[in-house]
């Protein structure tokens, strides 16, 4: 992960000094850590900060040094960073695959709608699901599946569909 926020091999020495410098932080710090929340993405989200603060480090040290010719950006590490947003193609992509769920929860029976909406938009647990709905826990259980299967189903369908070649007229 640092070789590729800093754009470099892996056997880079500022690579090399990133990922101790990471280790060293995340063996301070772990003791300090009091949930018992998985490791990896804690560790990653050190990662990447410890090579971020070595590429603002950069920066600064190459705008301290003053120009050294016409620049035209791509020597600048922080305009190599990758950009977060995504690209036209993908937010249109986005776009249509959001109308295509939409249309799928549309077409499910009631129950299965209203219970996935109350899992996966309010956050709801099985058993307040239950409790809202005046249901066993079970029914719940079922209503969910069914629910999955057929908004995958469709899902499934409207890409198939889209990825179809379309005919030209002739």
């Amino acid at each position: 992960m640092v070789a590729r926020i800093l754009r470099r091999a892996k056997d880079d020495p500022d690579v090399q000094d990133c990922t101790h410098e990471t280790l060293k932080r995340v063996m301070e710090q772990k003791e300090r850590r009091h949930d018992d929340s998985p490791l990896l993405p804690w560790v990653l989200g050190v990662a990447r900060h410890v090579a971020l603060d070595a590429l603002r480090s950069e920066y600064r040290r190459r705008a301290r040094s003053g120009p050294a010719g016409p620049s035209d950006g791509r020597d600048d590490p922080i305009q190599l960073l990758p950009s977060h947003e995504a690209s036209p193609e993908a937010q249109a992509s986005e776009r249509q695959r959001m109308h295509e769920v939409g249309k799928a929860l549309a077409a499910l029976p009631r129950e299965q709608k209203e219970v996935l909406l109350a899992l996966h938009v309010e956050g709801l647990s099985y058993r307040e699901v239950a409790a809202r709905f005046d249901v066993p826990i079970g029914t719940v259980g079922t209503w969910v599946l069914r629910g999955r299967e057929t908004l995958a189903q469709a899902l499934e369908r409207a890409e198939t569909h889209a990825a179809r070649p379309r005919k030209e007229n002739t």
